[in-house]
């Protein structure tokens, strides 16, 4: 069975070990957070591009729609005027 005099040595040596942890995570924090302001200046012509990307497909889609789903597009545009038409 251990002492009083060695469970108080190694409570102390865990505590220490804790506190270098602490430390540690503290300062790979501070590094991640000063990395992360560094990156968020102005957007660049490379950050905008999937939006530009995604706007043209969006409308490539919608140029679309009648030519491949025109009963749908019927159909949509019957509701919306029923709906219109109701509402009055």
């Amino acid at each position: 069975m251990a002492t009083k005099a060695e469970l108080e040595a190694e409570l102390a040596d865990l505590r220490k070990q804790l506190d270098e942890s602490r430390t540690t995570a503290a300062r790979s924090e501070d590094a991640e957070t000063s990395s992360t302001e560094a990156n968020t200046g102005a957007p660049s012509s490379e950050d905008s591009q999937p939006w530009e990307d995604n706007l043209s497909d969006l409308l490539e889609e919608l140029d679309q729609i009648p030519h491949k789903n025109a009963l749908l597009l019927g159909l949509g545009i019957f509701a919306v005027g029923f709906l219109l038409g109701r509402s009055k």
